[in-house]
């Protein structure tokens, strides 16, 4: 045996493995593979370790870059102004972004459950993220070929929306599980519920459910019902889409599914599902946006009389909310049932005769346009501008009886003609004003003077500039239809200048009184021999004249008004205790079709005080 042979296999080495030569050369080749193996799993450790390092590192960089938590938690809240009525009834609060909080346990179960229902069953038993939603939403999104489901829980939704921003983003969405698991482990469920229904976004740019219940039901979220917050619930998935104002079938099929959610979950029992699908064919969720010419108006006059608002107020106004609602209503109807004529807008104003307004709207739909026409417009009031050139004329000598001549006149080149083209001639000046005769009061002016005429505009509270010729005898000078209603106070309460207002009381978050309106002394304006000749002359335009359209057991008198190619047409009118006005027109001021003051506005006054 050579020699090298045979101390290779007496060695130790193949003592041990106790195999020939074959054997020693597989197993080298063996031992080879399982180092490869050894040194493949070694690089993976270490490559696993560098690369859980590196995400940690990453995770401890964007949690650098997360927004305080506990700071985040305390948003401040704006100072908010609530709004009442005269009867002290809610209308409306303004500022406050996020509301009163709410507090899970001080609502009725059923609330939080129509949110839960839907939006995360297993919210009470997940810990931050729902694994089961994740992966349905993963494959419906697959299948359908786009986002159709969300797999976010309430409070990943928690962390967005107080935390973070929207951004679409790998970043945003590891900061956002990073928080959603410091929320679970930081507080209870109900805390968390509590934070989303306080910060989710629903209604109006404005966040938080007290105040969605407000704005849709005008109550706290505490008195909804279930139909009510199951409302509410369905607009957490898009609150355009599913507002029940913009689109009433969209919502009501959402809120119907919340519903069958709630019942097929237990939440509520068959007998209140039933009645919850019964209460939504009737129920018609209050719309306030009417209110927001008037409300809007409010907080400008607080701003006025206090300065900035830097507490909570409690504003006390002068609004009479049914009659408001009537006006709003009617003025709608009048629209949209003459929407052949071309008018496409309008506004009311109704005061008491002490300047007290009861309410103010400033077009057809605030949502549309939140442009006041009731104060800011300013247009040509036409005929309803002459008692203030009858008064002029009346305090030098003339009466009601004073005979006066209907015909052509003419001043350099103007020469205004009667509304119809036909001429009287000699008629009395209580006939005159009843058929709103247009040469008549242009006369008078001539001999009374034009300074006379704006003298007794200002004195009786019109404030618009007016131009110094003899068109603004016939309206050609525009004002507002606030300014116009207010000089007409002084025809209805006795003589008495007034001084319009809206707000009753202002008080602070603590109670105390910052505003109270006084009682006023206000200076006569209008001497009681005149005022006795004007109240003939009223009446006679409502029972005989071009207002008869408006009248009604109770109405004491009213002037109708057009301007040039029907381009404005008013009325206003008075009782014994309201003096209001009615504009209607377009904004362009582009004519309408043979609307006149003595038509639709007279009608649409008539149809808002009349019994």
């Amino acid at each position: 045996m050579d020699p090298e042979l045979k101390k290779l296999l007496l060695s130790p080495r193949v003592k041990r493995y106790k195999c020939g030569p074959e054997q020693v050369q597989k197993k080298s080749w063996t031992h080879r593979a399982h180092s490869r193996w050894g040194r493949i799993f070694r690089r993976l450790f270490v490559l696993g370790i560098w690369g859980l390092a590196a995400f940690s590192l990453l995770l401890f960089i964007l949690y650098l870059q997360m927004p305080p938590l506990k700071t985040a938690l305390s948003t401040p809240r704006k100072a908010s102004v609530v709004i009442l009525d005269r009867n002290n009834t809610h209308i409306r609060t303004i500022n406050d972004l996020y509301g009163l909080p709410v507090e899970v346990g001080d609502l009725p179960d059923y609330v939080w459950q129509a949110i839960i229902a839907t939006e995360d069953k297993r919210f009470f038993s997940h810990i931050g993220i729902d694994p089961i939603g994740l992966f349905r939403a993963f494959i419906t999104n697959t299948f359908s070929g786009g986002i159709q489901q969300g797999g976010s829980t309430i409070t990943q939704q928690v962390a967005k929306n107080i935390f973070l921003t929207r951004q679409k983003s790998v970043k945003r969405k590891l900061q956002e599980l990073m928080v959603a698991f410091w929320l679970e482990a930081k507080f209870t469920k109900e805390q968390i519920l509590s934070m989303y229904l306080n910060r989710v976004s629903l209604v109006s740019g404005k966040y938080g459910l007290n105040t969605a219940a407000k704005e849709l039901f005008n109550k706290e979220a505490s008195k909804l019902t279930i139909a009510e917050a199951a409302i509410i619930s369905a607009m957490l998935k898009a609150p355009s889409r599913y507002h029940p104002y913009r689109d009433p079938k969209a919502s009501e099929k959402r809120t119907r599914l919340i519903l069958k959610n709630m019942y097929e979950q237990e939440y509520i029992s068959g007998k209140e599902y039933a009645e919850a699908l019964d209460s939504l064919k009737i129920m018609k969720p209050q719309k306030t946006r009417g209110i927001r010419y008037f409300t809007d108006y409010v907080i400008k006059d607080v701003q006025s009389r206090i300065g900035e608002i830097e507490t909570d107020l409690v504003v006390k106004t002068t609004l009479d909310l049914s009659l408001h609602k009537k006006a709003q209503q009617e003025l709608k109807r009048i629209l949209e049932q003459n929407s052949d004529k071309d008018v496409s807008q309008g506004a009311v104003l109704l005061m008491k005769t002490d300047g007290e307004i009861l309410t103010m709207i400033g077009g057809r739909d605030y949502g549309e346009s939140q442009f006041n026409r009731a104060v800011d417009a300013k247009r040509q009031p036409g005929s309803s501008f002459k008692p203030f050139v009858y008064l002029a004329a009346f305090e030098k000598g003339f009466t009601p009886q004073t005979p006066v001549w209907d015909a052509p006149v003419r001043i350099g080149k103007w020469q205004p003609e009667n509304f119809n083209g036909h001429y009287y001639g000699n008629v009395t000046i209580e006939n005159a004003f009843a058929k709103s005769m247009n040469s008549v009061p242009v006369r008078l002016a001539q001999q009374v003077g034009l300074r006379q005429v704006i003298d007794t505009a200002k004195r009786l509270g019109i404030v618009s500039p007016f131009r110094y010729d003899f068109s603004l005898v016939l309206g050609a000078s525009e004002l507002s239809l606030l300014e116009l209603v207010s000089a007409y106070a002084p025809f209805a309460n006795g003589g008495k200048g007034v001084g319009p207002y809206v707000i009753k009381e202002i008080k602070d978050e603590d109670g105390k009184i910052l505003y109270t309106r006084m009682t006023e002394s206000y200076p006569t304006v209008i001497a009681p021999e005149q005022y006795n000749m004007l109240r003939m002359i009223f009446s006679a335009v409502i029972l005989n004249g071009s207002g008869t359209k408006a009248y009604f057991d109770g109405l004491r008198g009213g002037k109708t008004g057009t301007s040039q190619n029907s381009r404005d047409a008013w009325f206003i009118g008075f009782t014994d205790d309201i003096v209001g006005g009615v504009w209607m027109g377009n904004d362009d001021s582009t004519p309408m079709h043979k609307v006149y003051g003595g038509t639709l506005p007279a009608m649409l006054f008539k149809s808002i005080l009349g019994k």
